[in-house]
Formats: C-alpha cells, sequence, structure tokens
C-alpha cells in the first residue's frame, strides 16, 4: 500500500492546479482540499507507486468538473435577476460556464464592501438581516449596498475587458532624510517594502487625484481583494493615506517628467543675473588660485567649478526657502518616501555629498542629469578614502591600505607618470579655507538679494507642481535651487558663452576638501 505521505510531495502542485482553474483564493483552496481529500479516500485502492500521479491527476480532473458544475449553480442562483439569465436546471452548458465566469471576474473587481455582501446573499443565500448580524452592520446598509453593488455590474457586465498587471510607468521609490538601514546585514530601507509592482501601480495612479478599490482595480485590470491587501500594506507603511468615501491618495512625492521640465526651463530665471555671477566666479578662481593652496595639479580652467561650488554654499548656503523639519517616521527615524521616473529626461543637477571627521570636511559634488551632465563620476567615494587622499595631501603616512587602495581605484588618487601618487582633489588647510571665505563673501554677497528673489520664484513654481499635502516635501527640494539647479545653468550658460572652458568628462571631481 502507498503511504499517504506520499501526498506532502503534491500539496503545491495541487494547489497550483486547483488557482488556474478558480477565480478567487477561497475557491483554490476549497478544490484543492478537495482534490487531496478524494486522493486520500481512494488511495487504498492503488498498489502501484507508478500511477499513482497519473490516478492522482485523474481524480483532480473529475472532482474539478464536479466542483465547476456545482459552482456553476451558484452563479446561477446570483444572476438571476441580472440582465443575462442563467437557466436554474442541473444541466450547465459550456456557454453558460463562460458567461457566469466573466460574472465572477467582474464580482472580483468589486471592493469587500460589494463584494462580501453580494457573496452572502446570492452565494450563501443569508438574508439581508442575516448578513447585518454577520458584518456587524445596519441592514439598511446592507440593502443599499447590495442594490449599489448590482449596479456596478448592471453598467459594466456587457463590456467587461480582460487585463493584466502590465506596469504603465517605471520608477524609482527610495528615501531621504536619516536612518540606519543596510539591505547587506538584514536591515532593509524602508522602500523595499513598497517596491513590488503592484505597490507601484497603485501609488503611480493615486498620485495626484485620490482614487477608490474599484476604480484601482478596474484601471490595473486586478482582482480588488488584491488591491485592498496591497493598500492595507501601503497604508500600513505610510506610503498612501485614506480620503473621504473610501478613496486613497498616495503620499509620496514623484520627481517626473514635469518637474524635470520645470527644472531645465528655470534656466531663464538665472539668465537675468547669470553674466554678473560668471564675473564673481571668476574673481573668486583669480584670488583663490593665489592662496597657494594643494591644486591636485588642475589648471584654473578646472578648479573654476570647485571653487564656484565651494564659494556659493559659503555665500548663499542660508538663501532658500523654509525647509521644513522631516517628522520621525512609524520606525522612530526622520524620513520620507521620493519617487523618481525611471526616464532619461529626468533632471537632477548637482548634487553634494559631505562627511566630516577630525575637523575636516570631505566631500564631493556631482550630477546625474543623464541627459547632458557636466560631470560624469562613478561610484560614490566613501568617507575613509577621502580620508586617505586628504592625508596624501600633507604628507602623513598611509595606515589603512585597503582604504588607499579603493582609493585609487575610483580615481580619488592617482599615479603620475614617475610613479608617485598623488590626490585628485584640492584641498584647503584652516587658515587657506579661512581666507577662501572671505573670498567668497565679498565677491557673492552683492548678490544675495538677486539670488534670494530668484530661488523664492522656483520655488513658488516648484511647489505647484505637486498635490497640496506634498508641499513641505517640495519646499524641501526646491530649498536644494541655489546650490544645485541655479549653478548647474550658470555653468551652461558661461560655456555657451565661452566663458567657461567644460570641464573633462572622466573622472573629474568637482570639489575641494579643507580642514573646518
Amino acid at each position: 500500500m502507498i503511504s499517504p505521505k506520499v501526498l506532502e510531495e503534491y500539496v503545491e502542485r495541487v494547489y497550483g492546479y486547483a488557482v488556474r482553474r478558480t477565480y478567487t483564493r477561497d475557491e483554490a483552496d476549497d478544490l484543492s482540499q478537495e482534490i487531496l481529500l478524494t486522493v486520500l479516500r481512494k488511495l487504498p485502492n492503488i498498489r502501484d507507486e507508478q500511477s499513482f500521479e497519473p490516478f492522482l491527476w485523474g481524480i483532480a480532473e473529475n472532482v474539478t468538473k464536479t466542483f465547476r458544475r456545482h459552482q456553476g449553480r451558484q452563479r446561477a442562483m446570483f444572476v438571476y435577476d441580472m440582465p443575462e439569465e442563467l437557466s436554474l436546471d442541473d444541466k450547465y452548458s459550456v456557454e453558460d460556464e463562460e458567461e457566469a465566469e466573466n460574472l465572477r471576474r467582474k464580482i472580483a473587481m468589486l471592493s469587500a464592501i460589494y463584494r462580501d455582501i453580494i457573496v452572502l446573499y446570492y452565494y450563501d443565500g443569508l438574508s439581508t438581516k442575516e448578513i447585518a448580524r454577520r458584518l456587524g452592520i445596519p441592514e439598511g446598509t446592507v440593502t443599499w449596498r447590495l442594490s449599489a453593488g448590482r449596479e456596478k455590474l448592471r453598467k459594466e457586465i456587457n463590456n467587461m475587458r480582460e487585463s493584466a498587471l502590465k506596469p504603465n510607468r517605471s520608477f524609482y521609490i527610495g528615501i531621504y532624510g536619516s536612518g540606519e538601514y543596510d539591505d547587506e546585514y538584514g536591515k532593509p530601507f524602508p522602500s523595499e517594502f513598497i517596491s513590488d509592482a503592484l505597490s507601484k501601480q497603485i501609488i503611480w495612479n493615486c498620485r495626484e487625484t485620490p482614487q477608490s478599490v474599484e476604480s484601482l482595480a478596474d484601471t490595473l485590470g486586478v482582482p480588488a481583494y488584491y488591491i485592498e491587501d496591497s493598500i492595507k500594506n501601503l497604508l500600513n507603511r505610510r506610503a498612501v493615506i485614506e480620503q473621504p468615501q473610501g478613496k486613497y491618495l498616495a503620499d509620496i512625492i514623484i520627481l517626473t517628467d514635469s518637474a524635470a521640465e520645470y527644472d531645465i526651463n528655470s534656466r531663464e530665471l538665472v539668465r537675468p543675473i547669470a553674466d554678473r555671477l560668471i564675473e564673481a566666479l571668476g574673481t573668486v578662481a583669480d584670488k583663490a588660485v593665489e592662496l597657494g593652496h594643494y591644486t591636485a595639479r588642475k589648471t584654473k580652467e578646472q578648479l573654476i567649478y570647485a571653487y564656484s561650488l565651494k564659494a556659493t554654499r559659503i555665500a548663499f548656503s542660508d538663501i532658500s526657502v523654509d525647509y521644513p523639519p522631516i517628522e520621525p517616521n512609524y520606525d522612530g527615524y526622520r524620513w520620507r518616501y521620493i519617487g523618481r521616473s525611471e526616464n532619461e529626461k529626468h533632471y537632477s543637477g548637482i548634487g553634494f555629498h559631505g562627511v566630516g571627521g577630525d575637523g575636516h570636511l570631505l566631500g564631493l559634488s556631482w550630477t546625474n542629469w543623464r541627459a547632458e551632465g557636466l560631470f560624469n563620476f562613478g561610484i560614490m567615494p566613501q568617507v575613509q578614502w577621502l580620508d586617505a587622499a586628504r592625508k596624501l595631501t600633507v604628507g602623513a603616512e598611509q595606515t589603512n591600505s585597503e582604504d588607499f587602495t579603493k582609493a585609487i581605484e575610483c580615481g580619488i588618487i592617482r599615479k603620475d607618470e614617475n610613479g608617485s601618487f598623488y590626490s585628485n582633489i584640492p584641498y584647503l588647510n584652516r587658515e587657506e579655507y579661512g581666507r577662501f571665505c572671505e573670498i567668497a563673501h565679498g565677491a557673492l554677497d552683492p548678490l544675495r538679494e538677486s539670488v534670494a528673489e530668484i530661488s523664492k520664484k522656483y520655488a513658488d513654481g516648484y511647489i505647484r507642481l505637486f498635490p497640496k499635502h506634498l508641499n513641505k516635501d517640495a519646499m524641501r527640494f526646491a530649498h536644494e535651487f541655489t546650490s544645485r539647479s541655479m549653478l548647474d545653468h550658470v555653468f551652461k550658460i558661461a560655456i555657451e558663452s565661452g566663458a567657461m572652458t567644460p570641464p573633462p568628462k572622466e573622472d573629474f571631481y568637482c570639489e575641494i576638501m579643507n580642514e573646518g
């Protein structure tokens, strides 16, 4: 006799078989259980183990036919007062079965508040009073939802469409702010929990206008109970917020093409003062190069980019719209989600990666404006690698060969034709940095009022690109204008006019390290 344990190897396969032949998880559970129980009862009748699998699938086919006939009669009861009536006769034709399956798909597209009542009333044969008692809601609510659910079916039954979950837009979800996360050591970033295809599609479709479960199910072609499960997770993860009338709105700022176009077009805001800024930055470069600091063997034409970044951060760092503080999230850390459209038009301008240690500010500026970026960097260096380069500029002994090697690999440290290593990043010691700050303020302070006015205009327009409940997120991103988009536009205008020479395209670190 074959041991019943043999069935354990087939449980998942039987469930998969049932899933492909049903339309809800409950039905799949029922069918798979019925198949396995039937096989278990008839197992003593089979002696040859090699015949077991054909025996199992033969029973599965027969059980499924009986199951579908039973479900067919229930579906017939369900649709007796619908536009297309089905026969209550025991003979259930293929045409009836197909029509009933279409109705079941449509039922699955309704949200739980309608679907549960329709199933209890038509499938389980409960009265409105019994449904009210079971669900703990007034009978009048049951009657209303039953009527509303039937109306939804009546309007759409003849135009039901088949669709699948196919992303109509791909975008990346990350976070900004602070928090201690590390995927490698089992501490995934919060965005990992909402980055599945369905969650992203829900977020995308709810980004501007509140959507109900039904509208999302209809748009995405996914049964409502899947939408509801995903919505619960998104609510718990604070990625969506609930709105009146059972609708949901994404609580994530998504930088789309409109934001990219706005950033690009904001160059026109900068043009009125571009010539004055270019002249002032040229003055900074002329005076800074006379400080005699470590220049990393760069020409003044190359150094002007690094000087400009450093000087504008010194002189204009307090010029911007307010930067609202980030409130603690559900895990206690201060962060917010951010979505970025995976589109070649996406514009992000110049960014700054700054880290400090032992009184030194070690940082690099970069851009990932893929369309026409000025600076193209590879991996963003770690502080230890930067510190290895700093020590090289002052002749300090290298104590960490691994960091030294990493700095060489990413181009922070280079070897010249004589085989000597040198830092590829300029450096200002404490005294030189103090004098540089004086130079920056002297050249750029006269432009502060104009820059502040431009920044406000930029912020006002930028905030209007997003729904009002995302104003704080928009203000935080608009805050970066003076160190991001504005200077990038100035560089582009200067290159167009011939006032500045384009920087090298490879391994050009546009930054100066300094002692604090």
